[in-house]
């Protein structure tokens, strides 16, 4: 199975909802134990036909996801021997035939497993049976909350444990942020979960938001850009020592790296191309023009005879974190060792927002007629996804009992839709999931037409 997505029945009465699962696009496999299979006329050829315990064996990875139609109590048999630790097993939720509840049992957290199954049961117009601390006390997951937001969590899973148990026996949480949006302390879960402070000690904090990698519980945001200068045909192995050693030296967070920024003569350089490729960061290429233009602390002779400008690490790191930036470090100097071939720069610099407009998304809700009754389930499904819900004030508060204590609104005036659509674009750059809200349908009477037309004016991201 190439996909790691994949729904398992375990009676021939699953059969109609497991193809429901396929066509939502929840799953990409499909599988049934063969006395069920049996049962199904023109079943397809593509159908998993196995012992149920089999099936969950050969795709209990942590990179799966399962749903199981059929009974808890079953599924918690079948699954007993193969569960290891939170860092190790698939998310695994279980759904009944008739699509009434949908309970996630396995990464409930980290996983994901309450998230999708809250949209799950959306699209199903089920319920979702969430018997988790955080659920049911009305508090923020801050184990998982961050990936909401755009950003990535770091940290021994030990530590985050125990954070949670604090959280779970009543204690005030406290958390420093240096980066990142803040909206997501004006959700009512941040509120209860969060002790107001002005200052606190390093070893005060239970947890920290941001691009340093000296605490214990981290969430980091994609706010660091690394410029890059080197000669042809660098090692990889030297990029990633000297990246590595950089990041050692500044107690910066490879978690928080947006991308890199070099002079657009190095876009066929190998090693550059393949570092990228591997952390999937976005490359940004300056011409020698523009980089000449930046003012910088360490500017070179020999660049300048070489390339046409005398700073390329330090500038186009200036460059790529945009006019509120600023350099963190100064740049490095590294030359090959042993094997290694070729020398390199690098500089650090912090943009003053994050990037990660491949992890964010617009979603363009039309709020129907009014009546909760009338909206769609796919429209329901959404508004579970986005951790923030953008529109009109009357729109919102006819959507309003549908939020989640971790979802933030952002209310709006008429006439303020160009502002309102900017504001969902920004986020969603940033690396979250925003809905922006109309009333009826969005493309006819609502934001879409203005949204894509914004949209399209924006600069290309690299």
């Amino acid at each position: 199975i190439n996909s790691k997505k994949l729904a398992l029945g375990l009676s021939s009465g699953a059969w109609p909802l497991l193809r429901r699962l396929k066509n939502l696009g929840y799953v990409d496999h499909l599988s049934l134990p063969k006395f069920a299979a049996s049962e199904i006329q023109e079943r397809p050829k593509e159908l998993i036909i196995d012992s149920p315990f089999d099936i969950l064996c050969s795709n209990w990875t942590k990179e799966h996801l399962i749903i199981v139609i059929g009974s808890v109590a079953l599924v918690t048999r079948l699954v007993a021997t193969l569960i290891k630790n939170k860092s190790e097993d698939p998310v695994l939720i279980v759904i009944d035939s008739e699509a009434n509840f949908v309970i996630p049992l396995l990464s409930t957290h980290k996983g994901g497993a309450d998230s999708i199954s809250l949209h799950l049961a959306e699209s199903l117009g089920a319920k979702a049976v969430l018997t988790g601390n955080t659920q049911s006390q009305g508090y923020l997951a801050l184990d998982s909350f961050g990936y909401a937001w755009g950003w990535n969590r770091s940290g021994d899973d030990k530590n985050w444990r125990q954070l949670m148990i604090n959280q779970a026996s009543g204690k005030q949480i406290s958390v420093i942020q240096s980066s990142g949006s803040n909206l997501w302390k004006e959700s009512k879960a941040a509120i209860k979960s969060l002790k107001k402070h002005n200052h606190c000690k390093p070893t005060d904090i239970e947890f920290y938001i941001g691009s340093k990698s000296i605490y214990k519980c981290s969430w980091h945001t994609s706010t660091l850009w690394i410029g890059i200068g080197c000669e042809r045909e660098t090692s990889l192995n030297l990029v990633e020592r000297a990246l590595t050693n950089v990041l050692e030296k500044t107690s910066l967070s490879k978690e928080s790296i947006a991308g890199l920024a070099t002079i657009d003569v190095k876009s066929n350089e190998n090693s550059l191309l393949e570092i990228a490729k591997i952390n999937n960061w976005p490359i940004r290429f300056y011409s020698s023009n523009d980089l000449s233009q930046i003012s910088v602390p360490n500017p070179s002779k020999s660049v300048y005879e070489a390339v046409g400008t005398y700073s390329v690490s330090e500038a186009s790191a200036i460059l790529a974190a945009g006019e509120s930036g600023s350099l963190l470090e100064q740049k490095n100097i590294f030359h090959a060792e042993n094997t290694e071939k070729g020398a390199i720069t690098i500089a650090v610099s912090e943009s003053k927002k994050p990037f990660a407009p491949y992890r964010g998304q617009i979603h363009l809700i039309g709020s129907g007629p009014g009546e909760l009754s009338s909206l769609t389930h796919e429209a329901r499904s959404t508004l579970s996804k986005c951790s923030i819900w953008i529109g009109y004030k009357l729109y919102l508060d006819l959507l309003e009992p549908l939020r989640r204590n971790d979802q933030v609104r952002i209310d709006s005036k008429l006439t303020e839709e160009k502002d309102r659509c900017l504001k969902a674009l920004d986020l969603a750059c940033q690396g979250i999931q925003v809905a922006l809200i109309s009333s009826g349908e969005s493309g006819i009477y609502g934001m879409a037409g203005l949204a894509l037309d914004l949209w399209l004016k924006m600069p290309e991201f690299n």
